[in-house]
């Protein structure tokens, strides 16, 4: 195994996330939430921007777990497979009691639903994770409300069972639940990455909502559930600034926004640790820059002889639509 990945998000000046729902409740500040599948831990830091405490969280990686750690001190980590995981071992190690969790949120592996997965398979294992997740739920977690998130190809695999599946292992646990296609851009985040939410309260009197979209962005949805799970029908296309209930929405942050003041690389160039050369030239710059005068981690990695190639055919404002259909992977040609 290589060196441990271990980074430290407080030395970030990082937005404060999206919320992914609302509800007439308590304080925020008082809100426990739990993350299964946390990976290096960017569920769990948007919350906690938002007021929750992160009570636990699971992932079974080792390098995960080492830069979760470091980001969030006080939170019990399990390193194991969430299969292994019990809710007997969490109440156990945390002192937790049974419903003490407001927020359980996670993401499955999205590996094998994935459109640009090389192949697609009802067998792949990773597909099931999720019913762990239920499942310790099911146990006595009983959180109060549950989000999991995935990437949309999840609605077209075997004509959307697994969202069948979803709601049948949550309903039987007496949640009412929601799902919804949204989009990183339309929040102001330079990547158009579209993702799956799933929403579900045992809360009575509680709506579930999405947030709606704050920037406008020339996306478009290649995927399955494109236009009835997404907030795209409701947007103007072809407006520069369209109206969104009676808001006119902002500019959409590009790339040039976000990374315009980082020091130019070439492939395999770059260093752990060196000065900027530039003052900010953004807003978004400003906000992820701060008061910091030294940049870490800025390193191009190495490309392949084929992405190479796939990258001089995308022009300044495009994506990979421009690349020609020979270049491009297997599941890209297919979206």
């Amino acid at each position: 195994m290589g060196p441990q990945l271990a980074l430290n998000f407080d030395s970030l000046m990082m937005p404060k996330m999206p919320s992914v729902g609302t509800m007439n409740a308590r304080e925020s500040s008082t809100h426990v939430a739990a993350d299964l599948f946390c990976g290096a831990g960017g569920l769990s830091f948007g919350f906690r921007q938002a007021g929750f405490e992160i009570a636990f969280a699971n992932d079974v990686n080792e390098e995960y777990a080492n830069t979760y750690r470091l980001n969030h001190e006080g939170t019990a980590f399990f390193r194991e497979s969430i299969e292994d995981l019990t809710t007997s071992d969490v109440l156990r190690a945390t002192g937790l009691k049974k419903a003490d969790i407001d927020l359980l949120i996670g993401g499955p592996p999205c590996q094998g639903f994935s459109i640009n997965a090389p192949k697609r398979s009802l067998e792949d294992d990773r597909n099931h994770l999720f019913r762990d997740y239920g499942r310790l739920v099911l146990e006595g977690l009983r959180p109060k409300v549950v989000v999991m998130e995935n990437v949309p190809g999840m609605v077209s695999l075997d004509g959307g069972r697994f969202i069948k599946d979803v709601y049948a292992l949550f309903e039987s646990a007496g949640y009412r639940m929601h799902h919804m296609i949204l989009c990183a851009a339309h929040y102001g985040i330079p990547q158009e990455r579209w993702r799956l939410f799933f929403i579900g309260t045992i809360l009575k009197n509680v709506d579930i909502t999405f947030p709606e979209p704050t920037h406008y962005a020339p996306v478009r949805a290649n995927f399955t559930g494109g236009r009835d799970l997404t907030w795209l029908p409701l947007i103007q296309n072809g407006a520069r600034r369209p109206n969104l209930f009676g808001r006119v929405l902002k500019p959409f942050t590009t790339v040039r926004d976000a990374i315009g003041d980082l020091p130019p690389l070439e492939v395999r160039d770059g260093a752990e640790e060196m000065d900027y050369v530039c003052p900010p030239h953004s807003t978004y710059q400003k906000l992820m820059r701060g008061k910091a005068t030294t940049l870490f981690n800025h390193v191009a990695g190495a490309l392949s002889k084929q992405n190479l190639e796939r990258m001089k055919h995308i022009p300044p404002g495009g994506s990979w639509r421009e690349i020609p259909h020979d270049l491009l992977p297997k599941g890209m040609k297919l979206a």
